[in-house]
């Protein structure tokens, strides 16, 4: 999607803020980004480290340690 199509469709529900979406891209407007849409997403009732930075490309995790909130993922 183009900025402007993800601006259009999800407005209401992305991470960044139009401003930092905008900022983020970096004039690259009619560039196709890719839109992950979250779902089932629960809050940990302590936060969890991992003992080391995550990149935006994320981090794989096990499903036992997806399945076991309360367990230290370090």
């Amino acid at each position: 999607m183009t900025l402007s199509e993800v601006l259009a469709t999800h407005r209401n529900s992305l991470f960044l803020t139009e401003d930092e979406l905008r900022e983020y891209s970096n004039g690259r407007d009619a560039k196709k980004m890719m839109v992950f849409e979250l779902g089932a997403i629960r809050r940990y009732s302590e936060p969890k480290e991992r003992g080391h930075g995550i990149t935006m490309v994320g981090e794989y995790i096990t499903r036992e340690e997806y399945d076991a909130p309360e367990r230290d993922l370090n």
